[in-house]
């Protein structure tokens, strides 16, 4: 069994989880979203999710 975003519950009993990188995604998001207001041109981007395995798989 696995989750998604290794929230504290998933940690206390022992759920592999897939993180993604939350507060990465927000700093990008804000940073190409001042970019867009400035006029400027931005490129899509792809941020890798880290799996945590716990006692679950």
């Amino acid at each position: 069994m696995a989750g998604f975003n290794d929230t504290p519950l998933a940690e206390s009993v022992g759920l592999t989880t897939a993180r993604s990188p939350m507060h990465h995604i927000g700093r990008q998001s804000f940073e190409m979203l001042m970019a867009i207001l400035n006029g400027e041109d931005v490129e899509s981007l792809q941020l890798t999710p880290e799996l945590t395995v716990r006692t679950s798989t």
